[in-house]
């Protein structure tokens, strides 16, 4: 599965720094009682689309509860306030292209779909409290990368 996140903020120097820690930071009271691992993703792509690999595809990303353990996080630099641009589009379907020829991917989700996941059988969070609503990467760019990658039919939804 591959999950499109965008970064809530931040520069591509600032979340890479960000990202670089080892530990979470203290302010992420949820996540932090769960494991003191940071959060981190696979992929980062700046506003103007370029793409950075931060983590390599086969290793644990912490970017999505219950499912890091299935997934490749691409997280795009921008927010509700500061939308996702078109170069990132087009990155991020490029880039989705890539890894379905690479790998066996079933599912393209945005962060703000994997509660939908949360009662299947690819679920493996076992604190019925360790979880999050979330908005991002925003409906009108999901639809815009879905549209560009109708050919590969990728599921947004378990069974």
């Amino acid at each position: 599965m591959i999950v499109l996140h965008y970064t809530d903020g931040g520069t591509t120097n600032s979340i890479y720094k960000y990202f670089s820690s080892d530990t979470i930071e203290s302010a992420r009271e949820l996540n932090k009682k769960a494991s003191p691992l940071n959060v981190s993703s696979h992929y980062l792509i700046d506003r103007k689309g370029k793409v950075y690999h931060l983590v390599p595809d086969t290793l644990f990303a912490r970017h999505i509860i219950g499912l890091n353990y299935c997934s490749i996080g691409i997280e795009n630099i921008g927010s509700k306030k500061k939308p996702l641009t078109d170069a990132q589009v087009l990155s991020n379907a490029k880039l989705i292209r890539h890894l379905t020829k690479k790998y066996k991917i079933e599912f393209l989700i945005g962060h703000s779909e994997y509660e939908n996941f949360r009662n299947s059988k690819w679920w493996k969070e076992t604190d019925p409290d360790y979880f999050t609503v979330k908005e991002d990467p925003g409906k009108d760019f999901l639809e815009k990368v879905r549209n560009l990658l109708q050919d590969i039919n990728l599921k947004s939804n378990p069974e």
